[in-house]
């Protein structure tokens, strides 16, 4: 498993995160596009599990 990238991935979301003063539809669609970033590295990690 990879954890180093997982946690880079989850700081680099927190941090754009905290950043933001207000939640618009681009904001919403950047932290969407980090979310799935991180499920695709989730998905690969399953499949070389199994």
């Amino acid at each position: 498993m990879k954890p180093h990238l997982m946690k880079a991935l989850s700081k680099e979301l927190y941090s754009y995160i905290k950043l933001q003063s207000a939640v618009d539809k681009q904001i919403l669609l950047e932290i969407n596009k980090k979310l799935l970033k991180m499920q695709i590295e989730v998905s690969e990690i399953l499949e070389k599990i199994t």
